[in-house]
């Protein structure tokens, strides 16, 4: 089978970047492909495996090591025409982003003045890298972020993730919306929604704390045309604001809203952004041979690096291009399953700057721009004065 040159080169230039200690996310990203080739020499080799050879001490996988190895060996051999197998791409492909763009466990922390925050464990992350913007950001996560996005359950089943987005309300996917409620009288341009399972957001961090459960009462405001169906529309709004109690039955108050971004040009000045959501695991495993061969090695490194289903995860990334009008691509790790996470800038007052509503992990990850859709939609700007 002919070499796709576009797909070893992005290899290379991560592979690259990793092999060199201490790069910036920046830097990082624009490290050419003969450059990455030429650093993948021995002691280039031994730097970008690193992560991996850590992850696999705490873990009962195993990866034939020697063999990915002699797969660089190749790459820093041959370059773009290096022909790979699709195994080996995947699991190079997976390294670089999951060393590159990791998924961070959100967890409690207590404070030295005794409160209970929502925190990063971040003793795992590789220096350089997000790591310096992270800990730069933390206590401003930790001050509100982190707190204000939660897990959606319908009937006690995990359907999306949900932030809040101002008082009473949060904001998750249409195709979420679609699992709960029924558009009344007809799916397209409805005129009301009748919520049709017991729905709930839950912001702890395990997504099953009845004490941080709050009802969702009715739809607010919903993308006019359906999007259950296949395949992905970037026309179509994938939006949904829910309302929801403002104290729930334990007695605590919805956490405090983000503020949504109103600058349309925030991609020029910083692409630098995060995602938090509570990833579900893949609906149905892909029936192509490639697809299949990729489902079953990107479960393996999910184990590998202690990715865990159903709670709650902060993913940095960079935001990578414009696909649509509203909708713009980012390269943060979702597994499958992160409908209605927040993306924010990583950057001042940590922003929503985007609703994540569709991604297929090391292929694309889409997100509708929430400046460009308060640009384009009457309904929502109104809703947002």
């Amino acid at each position: 089978s002919p070499v796709d040159e576009g797909r070893v080169a992005r290899v290379l230039s991560g592979l690259g970047a990793r092999a060199t200690p201490g790069i910036s996310p920046e830097a990082a990203s624009r490290v050419d492909p003969k450059e990455g080739q030429a650093r993948l020499d021995k002691a280039g080799r031994k730097e970008a495996l690193k992560p991996l050879m850590r992850r696999l001490e705490k873990s009962t996988q195993t990866i034939d090591m020697d063999r990915l190895d002699r797969d660089l060996a190749t790459l820093h051999a041959q370059g773009t025409s290096a022909r790979l197998g699709e195994t080996a791409m995947v699991q190079l492909e997976a390294l670089v982003s999951l060393t590159d763009r990791p998924s961070l466990e959100v967890n409690l922390r207590t404070t030295p003045d005794g409160r209970t925050v929502q925190s990063l464990d971040t003793t795992d992350l590789e220096p350089g890298g997000f790591a310096d913007l992270i800990e730069l950001a933390r206590p401003g996560l930790e001050a509100g972020p982190l707190q204000a996005v939660g897990r959606v359950d319908g009937d006690g089943i995990h359907l999306g993730t949900a932030f809040v987005v101002g008082p009473g309300l949060v904001m998750t996917n249409r195709h979420v919306l679609e699992e709960l409620a029924s558009p009344l009288p007809r799916a397209e341009k409805p005129k009301r929604w009748q919520i049709v399972r017991t729905t709930t957001v839950d912001f702890s961090p395990s997504g099953n704390d009845p004490a941080q459960k709050f009802a969702v009462k009715e739809v607010v405001f919903a993308g006019p045309q359906q999007i259950y169906r296949l395949p992905i529309s970037f026309s179509k709004l994938d939006m949904a604001v829910l309302r929801v109690e403002t104290v729930n039955s334990a007695g605590m108050a919805l956490p405090k809203p983000f503020r949504l971004n109103r600058d349309a040009g925030w991609r020029g000045q910083d692409a630098n952004l995060f995602v938090v959501g509570f990833p579900a695991p893949p609906n149905a495993i892909p029936q192509d041979e490639r697809g299949a061969l990729r489902h079953d090695v990107i479960e393996r490194l999910r184990e590998i690096f202690g990715l865990n289903y159903r709670r709650k995860y902060f993913s940095p990334g960079l935001a990578t291009a414009v696909a649509q009008a509203w909708v713009f691509d980012h390269d943060a790790t979702t597994l499958g399953g992160n409908s209605g996470s927040v993306v924010g800038a990583l950057s001042g007052d940590l922003a929503a700057v985007g609703l994540h509503f569709a991604g297929d992990w090391l292929r694309a990850n889409h997100a509708h721009d929430l400046a460009s859709v308060r640009a384009a939609s009457p309904g929502f700007a109104a809703l947002f004065p």
